[in-house]
């Protein structure tokens, strides 16, 4: 795994997102170890400049280059582009699982059939990940990498911290003059959350949309509840940087939120969303962290300890794989 001549990030171009935020960053920190690493923005045949969201980073816009010596890192969205190449060693950056399958969990014969369509419109290999046993794996949760090794597939862990800013605001947060209310991101677990806003109408339910960095931060840190009821194909941004700034973290049990190494947190708030009493076991809990929220907070702590530690610990897994 050492002693690659470059290495190359392969990233959409002119995307904001977290797969690509976390392309930069992965740039950034190799280059700050010593590594010649550079940013490639896809389609490679046209020209794009790095968004300015990620200017901070100290990256590189790098042409590609499949050439022996070179490593050539891939999001999970280009597997073929992956299994294109000849000369260099490629590998696949595994940040979201379901972004690979097409699938949205909302029943095994749609989410097959998904996945059907992107290998007709040629986007995904026929025989799904186990096509991909001459590429390198690298994994963003212990979710993907349990998923690989179902596959067959070894990965190394390279698990990215959230964005620095968020990290710098959770010194000085508390559990102190937060509002009873719950925030969401209503992109994730829609159907769930709509009919618990309809079942709680006195709870007091907050979307994360249409808002600035600084608007977000502002009610992380003012609220006492952050829920996330989807199917979390990776090490999700938003439940970590709502919980780092001290909200209460309530999740299900499906994806990465199923074990216990991407999100540490008790048992008695991750919840099973199919079963009978899940509206009225939600109820209670949200209940109970309102009126004693110092304790819910106290909980959690170890979690928030680890998400400010995310830094070092990626940098600690990159000098292991790379140096």
């Amino acid at each position: 795994m050492k002693n690659f001549k470059k290495i190359i990030a392969v990233c959409p171009g002119n995307t904001v997102t977290g797969g690509p935020e976390a392309m930069h960053y992965l740039v950034h920190v190799l280059r700050k170890m010593g590594l010649n690493a550079e940013i490639c923005y896809f389609p490679a045949d046209q020209t794009f400049v790095t968004p300015e969201a990620y200017r901070a980073f100290d990256v590189k816009v790098a042409r590609y280059e499949d050439v022996a010596g070179n490593l050539i890192i891939f999001p999970e969205t280009f597997p073929m582009d992956a299994l294109q190449v000849k000369y260099a060693q490629a590998a696949i950056w595994w940040l979201s699982v379901d972004h690979f399958t097409g699938y949205k969990n909302e029943s095994i014969a749609r989410d097959r059939f998904n996945y059907v369509k992107l290998i007709a419109k040629g986007l995904r290999p026929f025989r799904g990940a186990r096509s991909l046993g001459r590429i390198l794996h690298f994994s963003q949760s212990h979710y993907s990498s349990l998923w690989l090794a179902a596959a067959g597939l070894s990965s190394y862990e390279m698990y990215e911290p959230i964005n620095q800013v968020y990290l710098e605001q959770a010194s000085g947060i508390s559990c102190e003059n937060r509002g009873d209310q719950i925030l969401y991101n209503p992109s994730k677990g829609k159907r769930i959350v709509d009919a618990l806003i309809s079942r709680y109408p006195e709870f007091k339910f907050i979307a994360l949309q249409k808002m600035s960095r600084d608007e977000l931060i502002a009610l992380y840190r003012s609220s006492k509840v952050y829920i996330d009821f989807g199917h979390h194909p990776g090490r999700d941004r938003i439940p970590r940087e709502a919980a780092v700034l001290g909200c209460c973290l309530i999740t299900g049990r499906k994806g990465s939120a199923a074990n216990a190494v991407d999100i540490p947190i008790d048992d008695g708030y991750k919840m099973d969303t199919d079963s009978a009493g899940f509206a009225d076991t939600f109820g209670a809990l949200v209940q109970s962290v309102f009126q004693d929220f110092p304790r819910h907070y106290a909980a959690q702590q170890q979690y928030r300890q680890r998400i400010v530690g995310e830094p070092a610990h990626f940098e600690a897994s990159l000098r292991k794989i790379f140096l």
